[in-house]
């Protein structure tokens, strides 16, 4: 051996000699690994424990079916549990098919069916939850507390009796956990609430879920206090039943931070919407109330500024909207398109003597653009664009144009309008010009504007067909005898203007108001005739004189609106015009 390998040999005998006794240390002395219990009991029932700085990780292939519990994990170390089948258990005793309580839990299940209890419940409990479609008696609850600790929880669509309830707050507790959920459709068929939130004590709760379905019972109902936050996404909310509790959305509380939206239509059948605490509340379709003598809206919050849009048609058989007189420190804002009241109702209940509230409302401006050309709405001033509502939906920000009742708005355009209207399809109106010939409209209560154009040259001219025969040729001498050529009268604007008078009836004697008394009409060209619109069905208008008749039994001291189109047939010389206008009714 020369004296070089030796050398080498020296130089590596230190380290193998230690990375030995590294090795065999390992190998006297394993490292502890503290395992939980996962038990598989006679009815078929899972528990799984995991004490402190216990650990359970497991994953099972077959469903789990049982009589009570169907799978009961406890954990105040780590469970990870997989299950690649489904859950049938509850079918005995008020329990739930899953229950879970502790921190760091994943759980992963398939289809979970409970036929006489919960579907699911999470005590304290955090982690994150994966279920598939929920079919249960008693839907859901879950709670997570500690500002440290927070739930996800995932489902499919989701069928129950009765309510499903998450909240990230205990009586008990100091703080708010954080709640996240993503679901499917939630129906409930026996009174229950598909989504019922309680948020409080500076907890966050983020839910998104698809259709919510109820009978008699709120679809979307949040309780909130403490500072707690709610942020609410669903696709749309159907209540049916005509009990006063069938409300799209009920909230309770009055200092919570709430932000819902609705990315579809909410039907009920009692309120849409019955607000008893503040935040934002964004319905991206129609808003109908079917519920007899039912408001659309109720407002009752006296803690928190509300903020609704309805970016659609709000329709109810009662008031439009009630409670609108509230405390001075807070702030109602409502932005809608259109607004239809029952016949015997208000728009606005309770508003006072000069309609403060109505004329508050913002009602969104919206326009048909022609295929070829442009034209646009401004202010009175004929160049001031209109004002703007912004909301945040998803990631983007919509900017609605709006108006308010008894503004005049012009429409206005780089090319000569040849019409413009208000209205769509076979209800479209024209709209009136003023004394300089621009197409105006004086916003009405109610809204339901929609904005049209007809410009010159906006239409292309027809080519000639080059295929077609040419004209015959008179032989000379003879009489061709064409047809005349016949040029088209231009019809003049018809100079009508309409205003109204405030006018009264009676609680006790049925009165007639001559048409003089309630409108102030001139420069009508034409045969006049009148038809009314809306408004309580004890008025009636004759569409010939004009003359309001106004029934008995009508409240007195209480304000009533009319609102009637009148039109001028026009003649030869002027063209018809029609003009709505609104009237104002009290009883004495």
């Amino acid at each position: 051996m020369n004296m070089n390998s030796m050398k080498r040999r020296k130089k590596f005998r230190k380290p193998i000699a230690i990375l030995t006794a590294a090795v065999l240390a390992f190998v006297m002395v394993p490292q502890t690994v503290a395992f939980g219990q996962v038990e598989v009991k006679e009815d078929g029932e899972i528990r799984v424990t995991a004490g402190k700085d216990e650990i359970v990780n497991e994953t099972r292939n077959t469903d789990i079916v049982a009589q009570k519990y169907g799978l009961y994990i406890e954990s105040n170390g780590k469970v990870t549990y997989t299950l690649n089948g489904n859950v049938d258990a509850a079918k005995e005793g008020n329990v739930s098919a899953i229950r879970m309580s502790g921190t760091n839990i994943t759980l992963k299940t398939g289809d979970v069916t409970a036929t006489n209890g919960r579907a699911f419940t999470a005590e304290f409990a955090g982690g994150k939850v994966t279920l598939g479609n929920l079919k249960s008696k008693g839907g859901i609850s879950a709670m997570s507390i500690g500002k440290t600790n927070s739930l996800e929880l995932t489902a499919g669509n989701m069928e129950s009796e009765t309510s499903n309830y998450l909240t990230n707050q205990w009586y008990g507790s100091a703080e708010g956990g954080n709640v996240t959920a993503n679901f499917g459709d939630i129906t409930t068929t026996k009174g229950g609430c598909p989504l019922a939130l309680t948020t409080s004590r500076e907890g966050t709760m983020n839910v998104k879920a698809g259709k919510l379905s109820a009978y008699n019972e709120a679809g979307l109902s949040i309780t909130g206090s403490s500072d707690g936050k709610a942020v609410v996404n669903v696709g749309e909310i159907v209540t049916a039943g005509d009990d006063f509790r069938a409300t799209g959305i009920y909230t309770s509380g009055g200092t919570a931070d709430i932000d819902v939206t609705v990315d579809g239509n909410i039907t009920s059948g009692g309120r849409s919407l019955s607000l008893g605490d503040g935040g934002t509340y964004k319905i991206f379709g129609d808003v109908t109330s079917k519920g007899k003598d039912f408001a659309a809206f109720s407002n009752w919050s006296n803690y928190s500024d509300t903020d609704v849009l309805v970016t659609g048609t709000v329709t109810a058989p009662g008031h439009g909207f009630e409670n609108v007189r509230l405390q001075e420190t807070t702030k109602y804002t409502l932005t809608l398109w259109k607004l239809v009241w029952g016949e015997q109702s208000d728009a606005f209940h309770g508003d006072d003597e000069n309609e403060t509230f109505a004329k508050s409302v913002n009602y969104i401006v919206k326009t048909t653009q022609p295929s070829v050309g442009s034209f646009k709405v401004v202010k009175a001033d004929g160049t001031s664009a209109l004002d703007t509502k912004t909301y945040k939906h998803g990631d983007n920000d919509e900017v609605f144009e709006v108006a308010h009742q008894g503004d005049r708005l012009y429409i206005k355009s780089d090319a000569k309008i040849v019409k413009a209207y208000n209205g769509s399809g076979a209800d479209k109106v024209e709209l009136p010009k003023d004394d300089a010939g621009n197409y105006f409209y004086d916003v009405v209560k109610g809204g339901g504007m929609e904005f049209s154009v007809e410009l010159e040259g906006a239409e292309p001219t027809a080519s000639p067909d080059p295929s077609a025969s040419p004209a015959p040729t008179a032989e000379p001498g003879t009489d061709p005898t064409p047809a005349p050529t016949v040029k088209p009268t231009t019809k003049k604007k018809n100079p009508m203007t309409v205003t109204v008078n405030r006018i009264y009836g009676k609680a006790k004697h049925t009165v007639t108001v001559k048409k003089n008394k309630a409108f102030n009409i001139k420069n009508a060209k034409g045969t006049l005739s009148f038809k009314k619109i809306s408004g309580s069905k004890r008025f009636t208008i004759n569409k010939k004189t004009g003359d309001i008749r106004i029934e008995q039994h009508l409240k007195k001291g209480k304000k009533y609106f009319m609102v009637v189109q009148v039109t001028a047939a026009g003649n030869k010389t002027y063209k018809s015009k029609s003009v709505k206008v609104e009237l104002r009714i009290k009883i004495h």
